[in-house]
């Protein structure tokens, strides 16, 4: 493991550590909880793209996920989160170590997902399904063993930062979950944000 990753590793696991135990309570194979999951990515994502597009240059930029958790809650019949995503304001590249390195647990999220009953649950795969972000992983190293060794607090902080946000998602979804459809599909457009909305 180069370097900074190991720093960024070391100095953020307590965090990392804490935002996994809060996911670690769903079941990713029902469909409500399965639901809380893909919820909660869409918030996280929804606050953290605008970030990076406003401050990596493009080549650095994750590739974007929130149109894929919001076909597969659409899919799900969940509809959009009624939560508005929380202001993301650390450092944009610690924010994308978190971002790129999770990819390694979506394999493990992915079989779990995989053995559920319910055909909508399995159907709703595009996000976990997507090989974009480990595609993505080489370039996020490179960015990070670049980062002057006087910055690379303030990317630890971002990446902390970051955690902590996935953590706040997961807990405004479930506190605005809706029931789960389990008839017809849900109609996203009445359930997206305006335009006018700083985050799109």
């Amino acid at each position: 493991m180069t370097p900074a990753r190991h720093h960024l590793r070391l100095a953020t696991r307590e965090t990392h550590a804490r935002t996994d135990a809060a996911f670690s309570t769903l079941d990713l194979a029902a469909r409500e909880d399965y639901a809380l999951f893909l919820s909660s990515h869409w918030l996280a994502y929804r606050a953290l793209e605008p970030v990076f597009a406003a401050r990596l240059p493009r080549a650095q930029r994750p590739p974007a996920m929130a149109t894929l958790l919001a076909d597969d809650l659409d899919t799900l019949g969940a509809g959009l989160p009624v939560a508005a995503p929380p202001a993301f304001g650390g450092d944009a590249l610690g924010a994308a170590y978190v971002v790129a390195g999770s990819h390694f647990g979506k394999r493990v999220l992915s079989r779990r997902h995989g053995r559920s009953a319910d055909a909508r649950v399995r159907a709703a795969n595009r996000y976990l399904a997507s090989p974009a972000l480990a595609a993505y992983w080489p370039t996020l190293q490179a960015a990070i063993e670049a980062v002057p060794a006087a910055s690379l607090g303030q990317t630890t902080r971002g990446a902390d930062a970051a955690f902590a946000l996935f953590a706040d998602c997961l807990a405004r979804a479930r506190a605005a979950q809706r029931p789960v459809q389990s008839g017809a599909r849900f109609d996203r457009n009445a359930a997206r944000p305006s335009r006018k909305s700083a985050l799109v």
